[in-house]
């Protein structure tokens, strides 16, 4: 049990399950914000990162080193400003370094090891980089990566909260948001690795905002959000799309 919302969950390959959000205990334990929890849900007492404030993305590297994203500005009281990488113990990375501007909501690490970060931020590192940014192994700024998103709405807030890799390399990147490098992608994009669209996708008319993916073993995608309709479709929240981004019938 947690005394406030949980918004991120990764399970490791040993069964344990780390946490992040706004709690500050789970199971009677003061945690604040980050925890890892042992396969019959008791906290791991050796697990104590301390966040200063709300972790909101988890994501597991193949070497056990830990990627988290929120609104923090310390872990540990080591100043990370909203994107830091752990140690499997829960100690800061000290080979690892980066920053931005606002909550970071969403993070990806792709085969390369380089590491996708989305949210509600315009500077990462000290460079402009608005709602998606590409981190080098270290945490310096891929400078190369710049796809340009274009808010929908004034009434909504230019955001990405969901990014998955394809096991091609591929990027989707779900949120709220108008165009991606200048052409209409409400919603949802899907991005090559350079950061160019790719023009073989194609939702149509997309969504007003999508929160959560996730890819199918037959490469068919599940989305997730607020809306009512997809692709003029009509989908009450949730929408399953063919790998080309037309909506499955189906669901």
């Amino acid at each position: 049990g947690a005394n406030a919302e949980v918004f991120a969950a990764a399970a490791q390959p040993d069964g344990k399950v780390l946490v992040g959000g706004n709690f500050t205990t789970l199971g009677g334990v003061t945690r604040p914000y980050l925890a890892r929890l042992n396969t019959d849900g008791s906290v791991d007492i050796g697990f104590n990162p301390n966040p200063s404030i709300t972790v909101s993305s988890i994501v597991l590297q193949p070497d056990g080193r830990i990627v988290v994203g929120g609104s923090f500005t310390s872990i540990a009281g080591v100043p990370r400003v909203r994107i830091a990488r752990l140690l499997a113990s829960g100690a800061i990375d000290p080979s690892f370094s980066a920053g931005a501007d606002n909550s970071v909501l969403s993070v990806a690490v792709q085969a390369d090891g380089r590491i996708l970060l989305g949210g509600l931020f315009t500077v990462v590192n000290s460079t402009a980089r608005v709602v998606l940014a590409r981190l080098n192994a270290d945490g310096s700024l891929d400078t190369a990566f710049n796809p340009v998103f274009t808010i929908a709405s004034s009434g909504f807030q230019h955001r990405v909260d969901a990014i998955v890799v394809q096991p091609d390399g591929k990027i989707l990147v779900g949120g709220t948001f108008g165009s991606v490098n200048g052409a209409s992608s409400p919603g949802l994009v899907r991005l090559n690795t350079d950061g160019t669209r790719d023009l073989s996708f194609n939702t149509g008319s997309g969504a007003i905002s999508v929160e959560a993916i996730a890819l199918a073993s037959d490469d068919r995608i599940v989305v997730g959000g607020s809306f009512n309709t997809f692709a003029g479709l009509p989908r009450a929240n949730i929408a399953r799309l063919n790998s080309s981004g037309a909506p499955d019938a189906e669901l």
